[in-house]
């Protein structure tokens, strides 16, 4: 089951949720070295080192945390950030997008060989969780027609556009991002993106043969309620959306500051918090507020 969204979609929940099924199993580096011999696996992490071009060190942590996306460990399709990737919007959504016509039976034994040993591999769903699945099913479909399946999450747009703001402004992405940054247009270019991102994912999922889209206010809002579209992907199973708790308050919390002309920020203390699955965000007062621009 491949999961796809746009970073901060809630594409980890989904895949959490998914994953805690239990016939399933996500991707991790616990899997890995429980299914190969040490050496092999070393191997296997100098390896993505080398690909996604970062240390041994940066390695280490990411190993520590025990989720992986796994675009990050392979070379057999190109590596894409959506949020660094987009750079001025020109042509973004061909250069992020892979179709099936790029797919081949050595990409896909090659893929399978790389990835396999990342799952527990007793499991009967496999749980592949890359944020650029989102453009990338028809391709993915194409390595695997006998039984991929694609579970895809939206979030608000407007919501989306300034939970990124963080990732956006970080050190790793702050020189590829300064279109979506942009102090006057910033939120519209986003919201364009997500609007062009969205608009493919929708032409891709009316071919593919099993997939669905789940909304992810609607999870975080009533829980209880599985999507049928999503029930079917797992053959009936229950799915525990508990995950998504707390993204619908972020939501309000994050455009509320917005409408205040604040700023969302983690780290900074203040008297207004949201308590999200995500952690605890502040909103730092901004120096004009939309109400006064109105005015």
């Amino acid at each position: 089951v491949f999961v796809g969204g746009l970073q901060r979609s809630g594409t980890t929940a989904l895949a959490s949720a998914l994953e805690a099924l239990p016939d399933a199993s996500g991707q991790s580096f616990r899997w890995l070295f429980a299914n190969l011999r040490k050496e092999e696996a070393e191997a296997r992490v100098d390896a993505l080192r080398r690909w996604r071009g970062v240390t041994r060190r940066y390695l280490d942590d990411v190993i520590k945390s025990g989720g992986l996306e796994g675009k990050f460990a392979q070379d057999v399709y190109p590596y894409a950030y959506m949020l660094r990737d987009w750079g001025d919007s020109v042509h973004a959504v061909d250069r992020l997008s892979l179709d099936g016509a790029e797919a081949s039976p050595q990409k896909a034994v090659e893929l399978w060989r790389q990835w396999y040993p990342y799952w527990n591999q007793s499991s009967a769903v496999l749980v592949e969780k890359t944020p650029e699945n989102f453009v990338r099913g028809l391709f993915l479909e194409a390595l695997f027609p006998q039984n991929a399946r694609f579970v895809f999450v939206l979030r608000h747009p407007l919501a989306w556009a300034l939970t990124i703001e963080k990732w956006l402004d970080n050190r790793w992405n702050f020189k590829k991002t300064l279109y979506l940054r942009d102090p006057d247009d910033g939120i519209d270019r986003r919201i364009e993106m997500w609007i062009q991102l969205v608009d493919k994912m929708l032409a891709d999922v009316s071919s593919l043969k099993q997939a669905a889209i789940v909304h992810a206010e609607a999870c975080s809002l009533r829980p209880d309620v599985i999507p049928k579209s999503l029930e079917r992907i797992v053959d009936g199973r229950r799915v525990s959306l508990a995950p998504f708790k707390g993204l619908a308050r972020s939501n309000l919390a994050y455009v509320a500051c917005w409408l205040e002309g604040g700023r969302t920020d983690a780290k900074a203390g203040s008297s207004r918090q949201d308590t999200t699955a995500g952690g605890v965000h502040a909103c730092v007062p901004g120096a004009v507020a939309l109400r006064d621009i109105a005015r």
